[in-house]
């Protein structure tokens, strides 16, 4: 199953509702031209620790943070088991390539990335478009317990774990109900028409 590296204070706000985009540019390790995504496509979002930091994170987002580094006990650091927790997983319901600062502060309240962190995020690269992706968030039944393997460590964005893909075979249901995932899915092609 094709699983994105996520950092797991951002899958924590999915799962509880208040993420619904995610911004890319891709790790140092993807494509040359950078990261790759389109509509329709599912994955199971891959929790990870590196390079989140407070400073990175809203204030109003703290939380998200403060439970995924408490919830680390499984997440292969220092002492912990060498295995990950997956619990969600996402379809991109819409994408698009942002750049004006007019479409990136209508994706603010979409996610929970401080501002001076999408702007060092914009800096890197410049050459690189931003990809924006709303993203349908499904909570998976039980979860499931990924091992650690060093292939999935570096700066990639994409990791193929155990399991097999689809929400529905991987018995999920939706964290937002049909009405509210409209609204939101709305409020992204909006914002991203100021791209």
């Amino acid at each position: 199953m094709r699983a994105l590296k996520e950092w797991a204070a951002a899958v924590e706000a999915m799962l509880d509702g208040a993420q619904t985009v995610i911004l890319r540019k891709g790790g140092i390790l993807d494509v040359p031209s950078g990261f790759d995504l389109s509509a329709g496509e599912e994955f199971a979002l891959y929790p990870t620790y590196e390079h989140q930091e407070a400073a990175h994170v809203k204030d109003s987002a703290r939380r998200y943070l403060e439970g995924a580094l408490a919830g680390r006990g499984g997440a292969g650091g220092a002492g912990a088991a060498a295995v990950t927790e997956i619990g969600a997983y996402a379809r991109v319901e819409a994408e698009a390539d942002v750049s004006s600062d007019a479409a990136f502060e209508a994706l603010s309240p979409m996610h929970v990335w401080s501002d001076s962190y999408v702007a060092a995020r914009r800096g890197w690269h410049p050459e690189r478009p931003v990809k924006a992706a709303h993203l349908r968030v499904y909570r998976l039944r039980g979860g499931l317990a990924v091992p650690d393997r060093p292939e999935y460590g570096g700066c990639r964005s994409w990791i193929d774990i155990p399991g097999t893909g689809g929400a529905a075979g991987a018995g999920a249901e939706p964290v937002l109900g049909d009405g509210e995932a409209a609204a939101r899915l709305g409020r992204f092609r909006e914002a991203v028409a100021a791209a």
